[in-house]
């Protein structure tokens, strides 16, 4: 027999059993034939019951002489033939069925309907891929002390520990999908939007700026901030602005926001540090023996500060942090915002000199004096003018950008503005790509403080830094304080400074004439 024909034969004696059952009507003896059957069953799969032996085919004499001796036995066999006879015609009808049946053939290149069957490799590796990360992720927020990104942020905002524990409890944030750093993300408003929401992971540096890139203003002329609309909730059924990355996923505003808020941090953090080694290595030994001491303090309170730490003795301006002083450690270039704090040092310490403002410029394509030129701001021409009719004001700074590549300065002496002559200095020299505003700032101190000569060359630059990053952090500036403590005070001399070397004689020249 065929397989198909036993199924045929299996499930017509199943079908049997199972109309003999349900015809009883007692529950108890109804779960009582079942149990049975299900032992004999059970019994007959684990092979541990005899198998009856089927019977020989009896001769039809013998039936007949059975039945003149016994009635009881005729009547038996005639039930057994019926029997016989009904399993032999169902038989029959089966077989003629499944003889007649159409044959279909399929074929093999036809497209397969119906969900894909999955790589078990690849399914396996990914789940075991996930388990990583997960294991990763609870293991990071353990060591962050929270279980998302924004109540971490948030406690060291207001713990503001040291950037040790900082950066101990930030080693839980790790960079996920690196893979995907080249990707392009595209921006969608979407209204009930799929997202990432329990996400204790940043994206990579490259893609996380795709993703700011990409994002629109948050407010503008035609969508300002309004106080009572922004403590209500929002609309349930308002647009949500979203970042979709191709393999990645989907992520609001409020998530790439917080993704760049602890990139900001992470980076603060290891700028900090670099900054205390840049003290301890290389600032403290450009320094005199009587100021050691105070460098080890210095890089001590840097280690010790939160990066947002405010500075003292400056207006509350969001970039007047610790983070504005880590940009002094070469060869990172410095903010604007280490120019702004220097003048404005300056001017509540000498009274003396304004800051103007910074002025943005562009190179000129040929040497020439009229082409390419541009009119100066009115606010800044007027603001300049104003300086000027001062009484007490000596000198105006105008910090000049080229491009956001190069810094250079203007400084506006206001007692020569009678006889107008523009002095082009050449001193002091700079000697790498990366220190403009370093120069910038010393040149605005020279001027702020009369009689004050430093060297700006190559060898002396990096006590230059220090004693810049100090003045801004401290309003201590050291080489005052080191000419004072070194004068005569029996004398009652004036302060007396070095000689001029050969690249200081063009700052020699008055103001009102032309440089040799």
């Amino acid at each position: 027999m065929t397989q198909t024909q036993r199924y045929a034969e299996a499930l017509r004696v199943t079908q049997r059993i199972a109309f003999e059952l349900s015809d009883i009507d007692e529950t108890d003896e109804f779960r009582r034939s079942l149990d049975f059957l299900e032992q004999q069953w059970r019994n007959f799969r684990q092979k541990t019951c005899e198998v009856a032996t089927p019977r020989e085919p009896s001769e039809p004499g013998k039936h007949r002489s059975a039945a003149h001796n016994d009635s009881d036995s005729i009547d038996e066999l005639k039930d057994q033939e019926m029997s016989s006879e009904g399993d032999s015609s169902e038989d029959k009808e089966v077989e003629e069925v499944l003889a007649g049946a159409p044959t279909i053939r399929l074929n093999p290149k036809a497209r397969k309907v119906g969900r894909p069957k999955k790589q078990r490799q690849k399914t396996v590796a990914s789940e075991k891929e996930g388990r990583k990360w997960f294991d990763a992720a609870e293991a990071g927020r353990k060591t962050s002390g929270d279980v998302t990104l924004v109540r971490v942020l948030d406690n060291l905002d207001r713990d503001q520990p040291g950037l040790i524990e900082t950066q101990r409890r930030l080693s839980g944030v790790l960079v996920k999908f690196a893979e995907a750093d080249a990707k392009k993300p595209k921006f969608k408003r979407m209204k009930n939007p799929v997202l990432i929401q329990d996400a204790f992971y940043i994206l990579p540096a490259k893609l996380l700026d795709a993703c700011m890139a990409v994002l629109p203003v948050a407010n503008t002329e035609a969508s300002a901030i309004s106080v009572d609309e922004a403590s209500q909730d929002a609309a349930p059924t308002a647009m949500v602005e979203t970042v979709h990355i191709k393999d990645v996923g989907a992520f609001s505003r409020t998530q790439i926001d917080t993704f760049k808020r602890c990139q900001n941090l992470k980076t603060a953090v290891q700028l900090g540090i670099e900054m205390h080694k840049w003290l301890s290595k290389e600032g403290l030994p450009s320094l005199p023996a009587q100021d050691h001491d105070l460098a080890r303090e210095v890089a001590r309170d840097v280690l010790e500060s939160y990066p947002y730490k405010e500075m003292k003795g400056l207006s509350r301006m969001p970039d007047y942090k610790y983070t504005m002083l880590y940009r002094l450690t070469p060869p990172t270039w410095m903010t604007d915002a280490a120019i702004r704090a220097c003048c404005e040092r300056l001017v509540a310490d000498t009274g003396t000199c304004r800051f103007a403002g910074e002025l943005t410029r562009r190179t000129m394509t040929k040497k020439t004096r009229s082409k390419d030129a541009v009119q100066v701001d009115v606010a800044l021409r007027n603001r300049i003018m104003a300086y000027a009719k001062e009484s007490a004001v000596e000198s105006i700074f105008v910090p000049v950008n080229f491009m956001n590549a190069h810094w250079c300065c203007l400084v506006i002496k206001v007692s020569g503005l009678q006889e107008y002559d523009v002095v082009g200095q050449n001193n002091p020299t700079q000697f790498d790509a990366y220190s403009c505003r370093v120069y910038v700032c010393w040149m605005f101190i020279r001027h702020a403080i009369q009689g004050l000569g430093v060297d700006m060359t190559a060898a002396s630059l990096p006590r230059r830094r220090f004693e810049l990053f100090f003045y801004l952090m401290n309003n201590r500036l050291l080489t005052v304080e080191t000419a004072t403590a070194t004068a005569s005070p029996a004398t009652g001399d004036e302060l007396k400074h070095p000689p001029p070397s050969e690249d200081q004689e063009d700052e020699q020249v008055p103001a009102t004439q032309v440089a040799q």
